[in-house]
């Protein structure tokens, strides 16, 4: 007798379901019990058979406790660490002066952030990540000054342009904006600075 996630899911036709060994999910058109597998429409209508030891229930919407419980800002020990790390400045009379803000990092890979992230839709993580951006901007914008890397990767673009569109227009006038030091981060980071 064949074992898979169907029995232990209970999977049917119309079910909204999550692939395991790859990103992104779609619904349940129909099951083959037989051969074990079952006919998946995904999220830009494409029809994929795939085993059902593949597959999970889809992630429901999160919620903003879900958001709000998980922890992506530095820890104290990562904080002050990272303060350790902020190189010193230097003023136009040559002499040393001592930055005295640390660079906050918020890195905002979804495996950083979340357990359990295979079982999430693409536009569930994206919407993750921009809820944790949105929770940071909104703790800091008062900050005058200070300096926020955003660490979003480098991949399709995706995120990095969502935080774009964010601060050229929520955010235009508490902030400004530009990638990361390159030798830090490649192409994988935004810095916003506090107005």
């Amino acid at each position: 007798m064949m074992t898979n996630n169907s029995n232990r899911f209970q999977l049917k036709p119309g079910d909204k379901v999550s692939f395991l060994d790859t990103v992104g999910g779609g619904t349940i058109l129909s099951i083959d019990e037989k051969k074990g597998t079952a006919l998946v429409e995904d999220d830009e209508g494409f029809e994929i058979p795939t085993l059902l030891s593949q597959l999970v229930p889809a992630k429901t919407k999160l919620t903003d406790k879900q958001i709000t419980e998980q922890q992506p800002i530095l820890s104290e020990q990562q904080d002050k660490e990272q303060h350790s790390k902020v190189p010193a400045t230097h003023h136009a009379n040559g002499k040393k002066k001592t930055a005295t803000e640390p660079i906050l990092e918020v890195d905002l890979h979804i495996a950083q952030l979340v357990d359990n992230y295979q079982y999430m839709s693409n536009a569930e993580m994206i919407e993750y990540q921009l809820a944790v951006f949105h929770k940071t901007m909104e703790q800091e914008y008062k900050n005058r000054g200070k300096k926020i890397v955003f660490i979003h990767g480098r991949g399709a673009g995706i995120l990095r342009a969502a935080i774009a569109k964010q601060l050229d227009t929520k955010y235009r006038n508490v902030c400004e904006y530009h990638d990361a030091s390159f030798a830090n981060y490649g192409f994988g980071a935004t810095m916003v600075i506090i107005k």
